[in-house]
């Protein structure tokens, strides 16, 4: 998927594609969207459940902006939006330096996802991205994880990177992934949900 697909077994890789064409469709947003929408009132109106995530790749500056949505939705979000079907993109520099966080203390609802600062990032052998996930848990309770993920060619320039990201959420409280960071990517390159990562998502 966006991260680690050269590194997985193809018999998941396949299964995965598999899954995502059955149940999901991965769209990118144009970013000109955003410079008359807030993010938020995008969100605020999805259906749940949904994936949202702004990345910037491995190669070059600019920000991209994918959304995931069951196929019944697809349509809906085209018309609003203009998004595109979109392929499997790379933040990860291989053999390089990995940063992970996820928040537990924000009102995400509240947090413009496009004003995020990436600004350091630079043009070859870096990236980042942060993933929002969205779904129904119990009593019909919508709950999210808000995951970070930076990738730089050494520790140095993925704590600069991670930094930036940090600073235009001043509000929150990032939680480092200080063990089983694999898992971690892991997860959120096949966006899956973590019940430990979970905090109410507020238009519910």
């Amino acid at each position: 998927m966006l991260l680690l697909l050269t590194a997985m077994p193809a018999s998941r890789v396949l299964r995965h594609k598999f899954f995502l064409r059955r149940r999901f469709v991965l769209l990118e947003i144009p970013a000109n969207f955003f410079e008359s929408h807030k993010a938020k009132d995008l969100l605020e109106n999805l259906p749940v459940p949904f994936v949202f995530e702004v990345a910037v790749h491995h190669l070059g500056k600019d920000k991209h902006f994918y959304l995931s949505v069951p196929k019944t939705h697809v349509a809906q979000v085209i018309a609003q939006t203009g998004a595109e079907e979109a392929d499997d993109y790379n933040i990860y520099h291989s053999g390089g330096s990995h940063l992970g966080f996820y928040l537990k203390s924000v009102n995400l609802i509240s947090l413009d996802l496009a004003s995020i600062d990436f600004s350091r990032i630079n043009v070859v052998g870096e990236g980042a991205v942060i993933q929002l996930i969205v779904k129904y848990g119990g009593q019909s309770r919508a709950s999210a994880n808000f995951r970070i993920l930076v990738s730089a060619p050494t520790p140095y320039q993925a704590q600069e990177v991670a930094l930036g990201l940090n600073s235009s959420m001043s509000d929150s409280r990032p939680v480092t992934v200080s063990k089983n960071l694999q898992v971690f990517i892991h997860r959120l390159t096949y966006r899956e949900f973590d019940e430990e990562e979970a905090v109410g998502w507020s238009n519910a």
